[in-house]
């Protein structure tokens, strides 16, 4: 059968067992048929496989080389940033911000309030990107 499957010297495999059974012909025809066949798949899978992977290999290299590249320029951002920020910390006075005033230092508004005896009675900062009331809700009105 591997001679014949091999299609080495099967013509004279084939006409021993031809001399004896002479439909033997339609056993060897379609075992070359099919075999054949399926060798040639496997041989193409086998070749597309390695293909694929050498294709994908080269892929991954790139990906890694751009994901590199994309994260360090993340990092310089970030640490752009972080920068601007510190700059930023640095060039308030200490009366702007909470955090760096003196533990005795009060604001001048609360001071003041304080020394009236009562509480601020200013409205709450409303901050400018919040919605109006009216468009909190999606709901129809009717009038």
């Amino acid at each position: 059968m591997f001679t014949v499957l091999t299609v080495e010297n099967w013509p004279q495999v084939a006409e021993d067992v031809m001399a004896k059974e002479p439909m033997a012909w339609v056993f060897f025809a379609t075992f070359i048929v099919i075999t054949a066949f399926f060798v040639l798949n496997l041989l193409i899978g086998v070749i597309v496989s390695a293909m694929e992977a050498e294709v994908n290999a080269a892929r991954w290299e790139e990906d890694q080389a751009l994901e590199l590249e994309q994260h360090t320029a993340v990092m310089n951002e970030i640490r752009a940033l972080n920068e601007k920020i510190d700059r930023l910390a640095a060039a308030l006075p200490a009366s702007a911000d909470p955090a760096r005033a003196a533990p005795g230092d009060a604001p001048q508004a609360a001071s003041a309030d304080a020394a009236r005896g009562g509480l601020a009675t200013e409205p709450e900062a409303v901050d400018p990107g919040d919605p109006p009331e009216e468009e909190l809700c999606s709901c129809r009105r009717d009038p």
